[in-house]
């Protein structure tokens, strides 16, 4: 079973071919194959580097994401054969790197960490503020860390505002599968809805998600059709399904394709700001005498941040000087349910504060960049701001 291709996911019968022929046309257009391998505690050491080794000579894949609580994954990161392969774990740890990874970075932390944070803070179901900066800032020169909301595995990013409850019923048992806990709400109606009100506030709250995905330092990870609003029906369990529950539905509405522009948008600023994806951590310090902080946080004044537990709102200004960018990147967060001041430092010189984008706004990102030219922004409930400075 670990040595072919499944061939039920083939459009001939020739699966291992196509499968090579996939992955060649991948990396043809810069993109890596990571393969998914669930190994239980009975497949001993021997048998997981076989399996490993064969995907990497015969298939050419690029890493896997490993899944199974007792993998020797010390083991797999020492094998000479894989000392190019990405390793995907949820028990990886920086102890396990040697020094000399550093220079081909190819060892990461995969765990559900920063989802419920986002979750939680995103739907109004708790969630602290803090949390979210700590997840939002995690970096390591030696070990990465994938950042996600969704993967494979539970609620599509559009039905986490649009079902308060998983719907497996046709998974055929009794709607007892799949996670329970999901931080999961509908927005005043449970499932699909003609309501322009409901829907404007499901996008707003999945351009919240997609934000704090793409404005973190981490390895972002979007699942697949979650840049289009794909939809399981509510079915947070969908592998027993090979049926229109579990496919992607390629018929894009107009809501979709503007939501898929705003993420476009989204990975273009980041590509556009290494600031925001820097290998090494943020020390919160003026450790190379720029004048600020590589990152520091605002909340209702500036260079202040009280740390209560339950706020549900902040600044966080990371400093483009570290990176010798030009513009410096203020992110702001509000998830109460009231509109909140939040503290602009003031800039030296001519340098101004300009709003580029707003989840609150209609298309979030503005066709023109609109100078701020009070100390503070007026942000609104449940959205997120980028300004820049410049």
């Amino acid at each position: 079973m670990y040595f072919a291709p499944k061939a039920s996911y083939a459009a001939g019968e020739a699966a291992d071919a196509e499968l090579k022929e996939c992955i060649l046309q991948m990396h043809k257009r810069d993109m890596e194959c990571i393969l998914e391998m669930d190994f239980p505690e009975t497949v001993p050491l021997e048998m997981i580097l076989e399996v490993l080794k064969f995907w990497v000579r015969e298939y050419h894949v690029d890493g896997f994401h490993l899944q199974g609580d007792k993998i020797p994954i010390e083991l797999l990161l020492e094998d000479s054969y894989l000392g190019r392969t990405k390793l995907f774990y949820k028990g990886m740890t920086e102890r396990m790197i040697a020094d000399a990874e550093k220079e081909y970075p190819r060892a990461f932390l995969y765990t559900d960490e920063f989802l419920y944070p986002c979750r939680k803070l995103a739907s109004g179901v708790n969630g602290s503020i803090s949390e979210l900066a700590d997840q939002l800032r995690k970096q390591n020169e030696k070990l990465g860390y994938v950042n996600y909301f969704a993967d494979n595995n539970g609620f599509t990013l559009n039905d986490l505002f649009t079902y308060a409850q998983k719907h497996n019923e046709a998974n055929g048992e009794n709607n007892a599968d799949g996670p329970v806990w999901n931080c999961s709400i509908n927005c005043g109606v449970e499932g699909e809805t003609s309501s322009r009100n409901v829907q404007k506030i499901r996008i707003r709250r999945m351009r919240n998600m997609a934000a704090m995905l793409f404005l973190a330092q981490g390895v972002p990870l979007l699942m697949s059709g979650d840049e289009d609003c794909n939809s399981q029906k509510g079915n947070n369990n969908v592998y027993c399904q090979d049926n229109t529950i579990g496919w992607k539905d390629w018929n894009s509405t107009r809501q979709a394709k503007e939501f898929f522009r705003y993420i476009k948008k989204l990975i273009a600023f980041r590509k556009d700001h290494e600031i925001l994806r820097m290998e090494q951590p943020m020390q919160l310090a003026d450790t190379k005498s720029c004048g600020c902080p590589d990152l520091s946080y605002h909340e209702e004044a500036a260079w202040t941040s009280p740390g209560i537990f339950n706020r549900r709102s902040l600044g966080i200004l990371y400093c483009g000087r570290y990176v010798k960018e030009t513009e410096d990147v203020y992110i702001g967060f509000n998830f109460s349910d009231l509109q909140k001041n939040l503290a602009i430092p003031g800039k030296k010189g001519k340098r101004k504060w300009y709003l580029y984008m707003d989840t609150a706004v209609k298309q979030a990102f503005l066709a023109e960049p609109e100078e701020i030219k009070e100390a503070f922004y007026t942000l609104e409930a449940q959205s997120v701001c980028i300004i820049i400075g410049k």
